[in-house]
């Protein structure tokens, strides 16, 4: 397959496309990654949307992409996403990229008052156009090579329509003064940083249940999840796909009121026995864990800011109910907290300083905000 046909697998191809890219205002993009089957995962496929057209460009097969990365990177380009965090963060995992201009069509519809989110209800809803989303092709193994005709449509189609749903939606936020609104938290989506995962010996804590667990149990626990994840590490699959966690809590309950080895009765899993048993005498060896994380202490609020919060709560409700969206866009109710434990106008405004508090936030509802809390 090749640049005639949409599909872009070699660095000629590329640099035509790319060429054409140049001259584009408004790119859409989407990519495909294989995380429910490879281990660390990876992008497998980039879709380019521009000028009616649609691209697919095999980074897999091209290995080095970038002129594409560059044209994402450069702000005279707007590119089009659509719920794009993990886009974003996928991008700069495995290219380091830092994207210029981005416009987020998830976004977009969350200020326009949609309450289903989903790239397939947004564009029926806005432009009245079916999109069938094949909920196994979302679970396709991408990094298979060649792509079936299925999977090309149902890639294709994610970037199909988001000039137009770009442009419905701009036209209404400029209607009623949100376009701003977008841009700014679009721009915030962007700058997202990819953060390295926990390595094994931290990470097991996030597993479901561990932290009811016998401080021995919690030791056995970790060690086999450890060797579970060099495991998935050498053949390249999800740790899941080795064996489950209720398995790992199985093993760590057990071994743990036993202080043996598993008996007959739990099943270990027949290519890993070994290592799972050396995993089990290691936590039998090995100290209990005892957790105790460094939590920060929650400023218990008295009668009178739990009042003025719950008032301030119902402030966001109605404003929400007013403009027709979701009242935590409104203002996000860790700052309303601080809010509430203001003792005057001064010291409320200064908290606006926090990150968390929007300019857009600010601009529309800050004084408006500042006159209710006054009246508490």
């Amino acid at each position: 397959m090749t640049y005639y046909n949409g599909y872009i697998d070699n660095q000629g191809d590329l640099k035509r496309i790319c060429n054409e890219l140049h001259e584009q205002k408004i790119i859409a993009i989407d990519m495909e990654s294989n995380g429910f089957f490879r281990y660390p995962e990876f992008i497998c496929l980039i879709q380019v949307g521009y000028d009616n057209k649609q691209f697919l460009v095999d980074p897999i097969a091209l290995k080095n992409i970038d002129p594409l990365i560059e044209i994402f990177q450069n702000p005279k380009h707007l590119l089009l996403l659509h719920s794009g965090s993990y886009d974003v963060t996928s991008f700069k995992r495995d290219y380091n990229c830092t994207f210029g201009n981005l416009y987020d069509t998830s976004i977009a519809a969350a200020f326009l008052g949609h309450t289903k989110l989903g790239l397939d209800n947004i564009i029926k809803e806005t432009l009245n156009i079916d999109i069938p989303k094949d909920k196994s092709l979302q679970r396709s193994d991408w990094t298979k090579r060649p792509l079936n005709s299925k999977q090309i449509t149902y890639a294709k189609a994610d970037v199909k329509f988001l000039h137009e749903l770009y442009f419905k939606q701009t036209a209404k936020l400029k209607t009623l003064n949100r376009l701003e609104w977008v841009q700014e938290e679009s721009a915030l989506s962007k700058a997202i940083p990819y953060r390295q995962p926990s390595p094994p010996e931290e990470n097991f804590l996030k597993a479901k249940f561990v932290k009811r667990l016998s401080p021995k149990a919690k030791a056995i626990y970790r060690e086999i999840f450890i060797y579970r994840d060099k495991i998935a590490l050498e053949k390249g699959v999800p740790p899941f796909r080795i064996f489950h966690n209720d398995l790992i809590l199985k093993f760590a309950e057990h071994c743990a009121k036993t202080e043996k080895l598993p008996s007959r009765e739990l099943k270990l899993p027949r290519p890993n026995i070994d290592g799972i048993k050396q995993a089990i005498q290691k936590g039998l060896d090995s100290e209990p864990f005892y957790y105790s994380p460094e939590m920060p202490i929650a400023k218990m609020l008295n009668d009178n800011q739990a009042k003025k919060l719950k008032k301030l709560k119902k402030w966001r409700t109605n404003l929400g109910e007013n403009l027709n969206i979701a009242a935590p866009l409104i203002w996000q109710a860790t700052h309303l907290e601080i809010l509430a434990q203001c003792n005057n106008r001064t010291e409320a405004k200064q908290s606006f300083s926090n990150p968390i508090v929007r300019n857009w936030q600010k601009q529309s509802f800050g004084d408006d905000l500042l006159n209710f809390l006054e009246t508490l």
